[in-house]
């Protein structure tokens, strides 16, 4: 098992909180020192976004964060950075690199996949490689125990639903709406339909993400499905000052409301 499969058996019954940030934002070292701060504050798992200039699943914030990494100059070869200096003081929480093809096919998949193992790295998640066109590089990840995440959908049936979970390792995301982050609140409701209905289908842990904000949402959600994620709000609770310094205490307050709520 890796440290994604440790994380979910840990956790036995209670949710995991999956925490987004985009690394390099806002500074390089100040993606880092949140990075460090997220496990203080009941983040079980980091999902760490790598900055693309055509990020076409992701709302204003993400988008506009990533474009300050990419001004900040962060790549994936400071991305591993980022990650090996975070697992200098913690080797237990796992870390999900989230982002686009085109920057891995640019790094070199088999450069991208052993640096993922040299640096810590248990899982990837690429938004925009379609499950039938993922087949090669998802083997030479599984073959490498780095997780592939697959994304389903509510427009995924229970046949699709059955072959993309044959494909995946770690855990599956569901979109839980129609559109991109951080536009539209989701609804518990459809949430926990889709995932009841689908959990029985694998043994692979079906976490929601996108449209997840607040505590009552995680309330209404954290005994019906096995993770959550939360992306765009917590990048909206970076707050910087007139010094351009982080206000961290605001941050991991936000943070630590949520993980209440669980």
């Amino acid at each position: 098992m890796n440290r994604i499969d440790q994380c979910f058996k840990s956790l036995k019954n209670r949710t995991a909180f999956i925490g987004y940030i985009m690394s390099g934002y806002p500074t390089i070292q100040d993606s880092l020192k949140i990075m460090k701060e997220l496990p203080n504050h009941g983040v079980d798992i980091i999902e760490l976004g790598i900055p693309f200039s055509e990020a076409s699943a992701e709302g204003a914030t993400i988008q506009k964060a990533s474009q300050i990494a990419i001004k900040n100059k962060c790549n994936l070869k400071e991305i591993f950075k980022i990650t090996n200096k975070f697992r200098e003081s913690n080797n237990s929480t796992p870390i999900v690199l989230m982002g686009y093809y085109n920057n891995i096919l640019s790094y070199g998949e088999e450069q991208f996949i052993a640096d993922c193992n040299k640096y810590g790295v248990d899982g990837v998640l690429l938004v925009d490689l379609p499950f039938e066109e993922s087949k090669n590089f998802n083997k030479k990840a599984q073959n490498s125990n780095l997780a592939f995440i697959q994304i389903v959908t509510p427009m995924t049936n229970e046949q699709r639903f059955k072959e993309i979970s044959q494909y995946s390792s770690g855990f599956i995301y569901y979109i839980s709406v129609n559109g991109v982050t951080g536009t539209q609140s989701a609804s518990s409701e459809s949430i926990i339909n889709f995932i009841q209905n689908k959990q029985n289908l694998t043994n692979i842990p079906i976490v929601a993400g996108f449209g997840i904000k607040n505590k009552t949402q995680i309330q209404d959600l954290k005994n019906n499905v096995m993770g959550i994620v939360v992306g765009s709000a917590i990048i909206n609770n970076i707050m910087i000052d007139s010094n351009n310094n982080i206000d961290m205490q605001h941050l991991l307050n936000y943070i630590s409301e949520l993980t209440k709520a669980l």
